[in-house]
């Protein structure tokens, strides 16, 4: 008996009106922010911080002892915050640009990774305080004058509203200050080995447990943000037409909650296989630590650099 291939009627009709997608244009190449946001954190992550590129350098500071580039970044950020002059911390802000040119490093990359987003954070902060009913002062730029008394909530303005001299002045510095300290941050750590420099951390005293955390933090980062790329790539991939914004907002919160759980697992399992393979919270490098010329030569700049700013401030 033979067996004849019919195709179903339900397959040869037109009519798909129970199944219809949604007629908007998609391009499913397209990225949301946060896919955008999370790729381009992935690919700095790995290839410039876990590759170590720039600590392999032969550049100044990649020759310097982790301890004593340490302290020293350390003393130099304390200064910079405690001082008032603003002559001052431009000089120390063009002398962290002469680090990053002695230690070959990419000078107008790491100035747009900084001043791109530092600004915006700092302004908000700095916005307030240049208003002379925030920072009275001198005014510098006078922006309206009131006919009568008026409140803004609860706070009586001046009857001159006015930009002041010293309200800037404090804005400039606040800024000055934060793009030293975030400036010094990341040539410490793009130019010294993630190892070294946590070992650099036991060996002066460092509470052990801040260094664990510190260490597997910055080691196991670029795990978790491919596992949420690799989260939003199977939703794509299972995604037929356009998704409401409530759905998408759904996704991401589901999304949070899961890596997070995904998270303690994870670190739980970590934990016991260090434990297994002999872990005492100790960090251990194969390179011994011991000072050179260069950084007995880099000590005593750094002290002759703080004391010619100390008196000019």
């Amino acid at each position: 008996m033979s067996k004849t291939n019919v195709i179903p009627q339900w397959l040869l009709e037109s009519d798909v009106s129970d199944f219809q997608v949604s007629r908007a244009k998609v391009n499913k190449n397209r990225k949301s922010f946060i896919e955008k946001t999370l790729a381009q954190l992935s690919d700095t992550i790995q290839n410039e911080f876990l590759s170590e590129i720039y600590a392999k350098k032969d550049g100044l500071l990649q020759k310097l002892d982790p301890r004593v580039k340490f302290v020293s970044f350390v003393l130099w950020i304390g200064f910079a915050t405690l001082t008032g002059n603003i002559t001052v911390l431009v000089v120390m802000y063009l002398s962290t640009l002469l680090l990053l040119f002695l230690s070959k490093l990419p000078i107008l990359k790491f100035l747009k990774r900084i001043w791109v987003f530092m600004p915006v954070f700092t302004a908000l902060m700095v916005l307030p305080a240049v208003f002379n009913f925030i920072v009275p002062g001198e005014p510098l730029w006078v922006i309206y004058q009131f006919k009568q008394p008026t409140h803004l909530f609860g706070l009586q303005l001046p009857e001159l509203l006015a930009v002041t001299r010293q309200g800037v002045k404090a804005g400039v510095m606040l800024i000055l200050r934060v793009s030293i300290s975030v400036s010094l941050g990341l040539i410490l750590t793009v130019t010294t080995p993630w190892a070294r420099l946590m070992k650099s951390l036991h060996l002066i005293k460092i509470p052990g447990i801040f260094i664990t955390m510190l260490d597997m933090a910055y080691r196991y980062i670029a795990v978790f943000v491919n596992r949420s790329l690799e989260m939003f790539e199977a939703r794509k991939t299972r995604t037929i037409g356009q998704l409401t914004y409530s759905s998408n907002k759904q996704f991401v919160s589901n999304a949070i909650g899961a890596l997070f759980l995904k998270s303690m697992h994870f670190s739980e399992n970590v934990y016991m296989a260090m434990m297994s393979r002999g872990y005492t919270g100790q960090v251990e490098t194969l390179y011994p630590f011991k000072l050179s010329k260069l950084d007995f030569g880099w000590i005593c700049s750094i002290i002759l650099f703080m004391t010619l700013l100390y008196i000019v401030s």
